[in-house]
């Protein structure tokens, strides 16, 4: 099992997981490590990722891409409309408002919500994920942008189980890159000191985001966000419009009128934007048949493009002075003056003047120390670290916020009269807000009530949603009085940046209870403290004097322990409540479970016809590799002339049938062909293998012969060498021999007569087995190892009774005199060895 970390962008998508004690990025089937996000239907499967990127001129009404913003929107917003308008597949709206595309799969016409869409691309995602460590993956944390509102982050996580993945944070991609950035650094000031003020800004595709964020050791916090939906696509945009108007004056052909000219002139205008922001010169445009048979050709320069695009960048210097304006209005307050540096990533920043853009705007250079197009993924794969159990990573605390102020509103009401309930609403979380925070709401109710949840300022939010959802706090019921009762219900934005009403409990007043009397000791207890007074009398008479304090003190506990335990009764009783939740245009269980046995069907039509396609290209790959080999004038001779024709005949009778019949048939009818091919070739392949390494092993058998022979002869012509080998041994052998030989014998005889075109009777895996249990018979006894004689034990020594002892105190005894024996000495003791079970603590 890893975890995996998931950067869905608007073009390309990556995925990095920790290994090798590092984030390492994994490569696709192509070996890329960026996956196209595309995705493709047909009549018979999905194509996903770059194959399906590849049929976006050719299968262009159901090649679906550039959907990742339009996950959780409406279809009647007008920007969503706007972006429509470009695309060459059909849209419709869907039953709860949000996008759905038209299209053909499976010979039927089908509408998938953009929630489906995405989910087939992450199962995308992770089926490249597990071809590279090979092993499942379900654990996964997966970057969004920052602006996404609370709907839109609803539909990621369900995409996400629809992919089969288990979000662990839904995290924002200028969080992920913060920390990227600072858990490797090791200069960052301890905690308590001023902190290090970074900028990270990321230019991408389709939007821009910036965050301001403090960082110290082992803590990163964001204290401003900002973004704004602009980004290298508007760049592409104003040239592909800048030369449809071209062509049309020149060439009189609209590009706007036909899809698939449209597609290859975006391709070759976000070409030209690359070259012009590595060349100052100017850059060409080439097409070769556009529109009706038409070449069209173009070219321009970076200063021209620069007036072009002015546009573009007041819109990035309007999302940085935004920040700005946030960091001195926040709790921080921390000047421009602060800012020690300027982090970059995305792959518009590469455009020459958007650097300049940024570096007039926060007056610092732009350092380019992560890698533009892959940090926002390794920061993920680093959280999903962070939150696995299974992975160990340096303490590192990250402090996000949301970009929204939510309101919560609810009624009161006024002597019991639903009529009358005055509305009531407070701010309950401002913008710039803490992430997986959490408060607590105290109400008096008598009975159940709504809450309502909405975004202050709906027009700053995407798609201008103002509805976040409706919370019912279901179960509270009059206390025992008939009164209200306190209700506290505990509100917050998850670690994904969803608001909930976690949880809800009602605190109950419990009628007054009659304090209960004292109750006496029983009189077997007060024997027992008798005797145990009479014990501390009798410890206080051997104790000193001056240990009246003592006495005092023990008399007091005494006391305090003759008096009866007074409880107080309990006044209230804590009893939870049910908080019924609902969202609108949020997908619930249910409706996620049904669009998850839709995607797994999905999954099973695209394996299905891998494998049928696998089937296929096994078969075409078979016929042209056999008919090469029969063909081939070294292998002639293995195949008589009539069989060769009779079954180059066949290869092309299958080969025929393959592109035309057999076209789209069933995998099993493929196999069932391969298996008819494979019968005569096959045999054939037999016969040149056993031809190239029969002669080789026939030669290893017969040296191991020899060597036995030689072996037999130097044991009966008395050689010392073999002295410790036994006759019975010696006869083991000899028999073995010579059935062994025999054999070797009679199958040289048959090999002999052998013509090439004929199948062989003993194959050479029989021979080297044979060799193999003839080797272990006889190099066992030769190779018998000598047994070796031990000298017997020297003769113990006997003390001379009347020699004298040394005197006390003396040294050490003198050395024995030449032909005296020291006697032997008992060695100290050893220490014992460490216990072997300790658990070794590593580094």
């Amino acid at each position: 099992m890893s975890v995996i970390g998931i950067d869905l962008g608007f073009q390309t998508s990556t995925v990095a997981t920790p290994r090798k004690g590092g984030i390492e990025v994994l490569l696709n089937e192509y070996s890329k490590r960026a996956t196209a996000s595309w995705v493709s239907l047909t009549d018979k499967n999905r194509e996903l990722g770059d194959a399906a990127k590849q049929k976006a001129v050719t299968n262009f009404k159901n090649t679906l891409g550039n959907f990742k913003h339009l996950i959780g929107r409406n279809f009647a917003d007008e920007d969503v409309q706007a972006d429509l308008a470009r695309c060459p597949y059909k849209t419709e709206a869907m039953a709860d408002g949000g996008v759905g595309f038209k299209v053909q799969y499976m010979s039927e016409q089908h509408v998938f919500s953009v929630t489906q869409i995405v989910a087939m691309l992450l199962t995308k995602i992770r089926s490249v994920a597990e071809t590279d460590l090979k092993c499942k993956v379900t654990d996964c944390c997966i970057a969004c942008p920052t602006y996404f509102n609370d709907r839109q982050r609803h539909c990621m996580l369900a995409a996400a189980k629809m992919a089969g993945l288990n979000c662990l944070r839904l995290f924002n991609e200028t969080a992920a890159v913060a920390l990227a950035y600072g858990i490797y650094k090791q200069d960052l000031p301890a905690e308590g000191e001023t902190p290090r003020r970074v900028v990270f800004v990321d230019v991408g595709h389709s939007q821009t985001q910036m965050s301001a964020c403090s960082i110290v050791k082992g803590k990163m916090t964001v204290e401003a966000t900002a973004s704004k939906r602009v980004g290298g696509r508007d760049l592409d945009l104003l040239l592909f419009d800048h030369f449809a108007e071209e062509f049309k004056t020149k060439k009189k052909i609209d590009v706007k009128t036909n899809a698939r000219a449209t597609l290859r002139l975006e391709t070759e205008c976000e070409k030209l934007k690359k070259l012009m922001s590595a060349n100052a010169t100017p850059c060409p445009l080439n097409i070769e048949c556009l529109m009706n048979d038409t070449d069209v050709s173009g070219k321009m320069a970076r200063e021209e493009f620069e007036v072009l695009a002015v546009g573009v960048f007041d819109q990035i210097k309007a999302c940085a002075a935004d920040l700005l304006a946030q960091l001195k209005a926040g709790d921080e307050k921390f000047k421009l003056t602060d800012i020690e540096f300027l982090e970059t990533v995305g792959g518009s920043v590469r455009i020459p003047a958007i650097k300049a853009v940024l570096t007039d705007m926060f007056k610092q250079e732009c350092a380019t120390t992560l890698n533009l197009d892959e940090a926002t993924a390794r920061g993920c794969a680093l959280e999903g670290a962070i939150k696995s159990p299974t992975f160990r990573v340096r303490d590192f605390v990250i402090s996000d916020r949301t970009m929204y102020s939510i309101n919560l509103s609810w009624k009161n009401p006024l002597d019991g009269d639903d009529e009358g309930d005055a509305a009531s609403d407070a701010e309950v979380f401002k913008a710039n807000s803490k992430m997986s925070m959490s408060k607590m709401l105290t109400f008096y109710r008598d009975g159940d009530f709504d809450l309502v949840a909405k975004y202050t300022d709906p027009s700053g939010v995407a798609g201008a949603m103002s509805d976040i959802g409706n919370f019912r706090v279901a179960g509270v019921t009059k206390g025992f009085d008939g009164k209200s009762q306190k209700v506290k219900a505990k509100i917050l934005l998850d670690e994904h940046g969803c608001f909930a009403v976690g949880e809800a409990h009602m605190i109950e007043k419990l009628p007054a209870v009659a304090e209960p009397e004292p109750v006496a000791e029983p009189a077997k207890a007060a024997e027992g403290d008798a005797k145990a007074a009479e014990g501390d009398a009798k410890a206080a008479e051997d104790a000193p004097k001056d240990g009246k304090k003592d006495e005092k003190k023990d008399e007091k506990k005494d006391e305090k322990k003759d008096e009866p335990v007074k409880k107080k009764p309990k006044t209230t009783k804590t009893t939870p409540v049910k908080v019924e939740t609902v969202k609108p245009n949020v997908l619930s269980k249910d409706e996620i479970h049904k669009l998850l046995e839709i995607e797994l069907g999905m999954q099973a039509q695209d394996r299905s016809e891998r494998e049928k396609s696998d089937a296929k290209n096994a078969l075409e790959e078979y016929i042209y590799h056999i008919r090469d080999k029969i063909s081939g004038e070294q292998h002639q001779e293995f195949m008589l002339e009539a069989d060769r024709e009779t079954y180059s005949s066949q290869l092309t009778q299958f080969e025929d049938w393959l592109y035309d019949d057999g076209e789209d048939v069933a995998k099993s009818v493929y196999n069932q062909k391969l298996g008819e091919l494979k019968k005569v070739g096959d045999a054939f392949e037999s016969r040149v293998a056993e031809s190239s390494t029969r002669s080789a092993a026939i030669d290893s058998y017969q040296t191991s012969v020899v060597k036995c022979r030689k072996f037999i002869a130097a044991k009966k012509a008395g050689d010392e060498k073999y002295a410790h080998i036994t006759d019975e041994e010696l006869e083991k052998v000899e028999s073995g021999f010579a059935l062994k030989e025999k054999w070797l014998n009679d199958t040289v005889a048959k090999v002999a007569g052998l013509k090439k075109h004929e199948n062989p009777t003993v194959l050479t895996s029989a021979v080297t087995s044979m060799q193999a249990a003839f080797d272990a018979i006889y190099t066992a006894t030769m190779n018998k190892p000598v047994p070796v004689v031990e000298p017997p034990p020297p003769e113990p020594t006997v003390p001379d009774p009347e020699a004298p002892k040394p005197a006390e105190g003396d040294a050490a005894p003198a050395a024995p005199a030449e032909g005296e024996t020291k006697p032997e000495e008992t060695p100290a003791a050893e220490p014992a060895a460490e216990d072997a079970s300790k658990t070794m603590d590593i580094d």
